[in-house]
């Protein structure tokens, strides 16, 4: 059995495995039959991210409002390979659940309006790994598969911390961290030299 991004692949399960092995394997394939081929939603990095993670294509059936962002959680990065460190020990599939739900960390899915304007302004869009708030209580259950319930979280614009992406963009040169002097602001520069005017949470 394979870990990769977060999703399952599984080859035959072999004879003999735990019945958790099982379970999940089976599980994966529920979630498989859920997801579209590539091009389902846009922009193409979510679209990637939604295959990676397994993210069935419920979770599209409401569009975010206002200044609300929906977020898939996944698990902390120490974890996502589905083992405890290098080590090679592979964590159970009810521990990898209870990791990924505490873990502050996910997937942006949807937006609203004025939270995707802040986001794009700093660096920060769709399909983007985020840090978040631990704990939200705020939950959207959207499909039950396996038993399952699958849910994103509803967070505030304010409650994303930072993106991994953005911080992937800025060492890859893909988009530059500079100064507006007209504006007397920092700003993000895109290689093609477009520049992002950031929108604070509250000001949009």
């Amino acid at each position: 059995m394979e870990m990769t991004q977060g999703v399952i692949e599984t080859d035959d399960v072999v004879e003999g495995a735990p019945l958790w092995v099982k379970e999940a394997e089976k599980q994966t394939e529920l979630i498989k039959a859920k997801i579209s081929p590539p091009g389902f939603v846009q922009p193409e990095l979510l679209d990637l991210r939604r295959r990676q993670f397994g993210i069935p294509d419920s979770a599209w059936r409401v569009q975010a409002a206002f200044n609300s962002v929906f977020v898939h959680q996944i698990p902390d990065i120490m974890f996502e390979k589905g083992t405890y460190g290098e080590s090679g020990l592979v964590i159970p599939e009810s521990v990898q659940n209870s990791r990924k739900k505490a873990a502050p960390r996910g997937i942006i899915v949807s937006a609203g309006l004025n939270a995707l304007d802040c986001l794009r302004s700093n660096g920060v869009d769709l399909g983007h790994i985020v840090t978040l708030v631990r704990q939200s209580p705020f939950r959207i259950e959207y499909d039950l598969i396996g038993g399952e319930f699958f849910y994103l979280l509803d967070l505030h614009i304010t409650d994303i911390h930072g993106s991994e992406d953005t911080a992937r963009m800025l060492r890859e040169r893909r988009i530059a961290l500079t100064r507006d002097g007209y504006n007397n602001q920092h700003v993000y520069r895109s290689a093609d030299g477009e520049w992002l005017s950031p929108i604070n949470p509250g000001s949009e």
